[in-house]
């Protein structure tokens, strides 16, 4: 049984009992000097009519709001949080962009697919498509992808409109360690015959440094490693010169592995969640790791 499906229901179930204070002893303590990143999507606002529900991949500002109030007492000065948005919606670009400044104890990063951005183009999921399934099997289809009518009809509709490429521009302008590629199509590099894959990174590396500048950071879309991309995926990217990758998965990661250019590890998040439950996840995750490590530093768990 996959451990964190196992130990997730647990965590959730008591976590709603538990007091921010105590989850944030409980998370300095488990951490340590490690590091750990959120993997959101899109921010709502909960009450306004215009604005999504809380789901899967909708998160309430409020939410975040005591997230970001939590994780700053957890850090007590140290940046241990990246907290990362995928996809580009004009929600989360518009809540980077109004809070990042004032939060400079978080990494924060945006990971945009440049294409879509540039053309208006939307996701397969909110245009009613399967987002896995017939996928390009040439480069020429893989190239006309975004050019389906239904991702052309979703760019650019309320709901799911993504952000336009003015609106990155001025956002790598004011904070240009913040947007990272999530390639073009948001589709599956494992999926791809190896020549598929390999244009579709580098193409979308070549549109994001075009409008945007440096590609110095990049996000796999889904994110799996070893279900939806491969090592020598990564490889291609590091040798593109992109200087960060990152993945999805529930775990902690050490400095050194930002250093030595490891592929990070970010826990996805459910929106529905608290930020109790959220720090929780993480905590407990970081517990059973630093359990498991031979040799480790022995910190008291220390008062808020």
């Amino acid at each position: 049984m996959n451990r964190r499906l196992a130990l997730d229901p647990v965590v959730r179930q008591i976590s709603c009992r538990l007091p921010g204070p105590f989850v944030v002893s409980w998370a300095r303590w488990a951490l340590g000097n490690r590091e750990a990143a959120l993997c959101l999507h899109r921010v709502c606002d909960v009450g306004a009519l215009h604005d999504a529900e809380p789901s899967l991949l909708v998160i309430p500002a409020a939410t975040l709001k005591d997230l970001l109030y939590h994780a700053e007492r957890i850090g007590r000065g140290r940046q241990w949080l990246t907290l990362s948005f995928d996809d580009g919606y004009p929600d989360a670009v518009q809540y980077v962009s109004s809070h990042a400044e004032d939060h400079p104890l978080i990494r924060w990063r945006l990971f945009v697919c440049p294409d879509k951005a540039l053309r208006q183009r939307g996701f397969r999921w909110d245009a009613g498509l399967d987002p896995l399934g017939g996928l390009p099997a040439t480069v020429t289809a893989l190239d006309a992808e975004n050019d389906r009518p239904e991702l052309i009809a979703a760019g650019v509709q309320g709901t799911t409109a993504v952000a336009d490429m003015d609106t990155l521009r001025d956002l790598q302008r004011r904070l240009p360690e913040v947007l990272g590629n999530h390639t073009n199509s948001h589709l599956p590099m494992a999926s791809f015959a190896p020549e598929i894959a390999a244009h579709e990174l580098a193409r979308s590396i070549a549109v994001f440094e075009h409008e945007l500048g440096r590609c110095r950071s990049f996000a796999f879309p889904f994110g799996t490693p070893g279900v939806y991309w491969r090592p020598e995926h990564s490889e291609q990217l590091f040798d593109a010169g992109v200087s960060e990758l990152w993945s999805v998965q529930s775990r902690t990661f050490g400095a050194d592995d930002r250093d030595q250019g490891a592929v990070l590890p970010r826990f996805p998040v459910d929106g529905r969640d608290s930020a109790v439950t959220i720090l929780a996840l993480v905590a407990a995750r970081a517990t059973l790791e630093r359990v498991r490590r031979p040799a480790r530093a022995k910190t008291p768990l220390s008062p808020t």
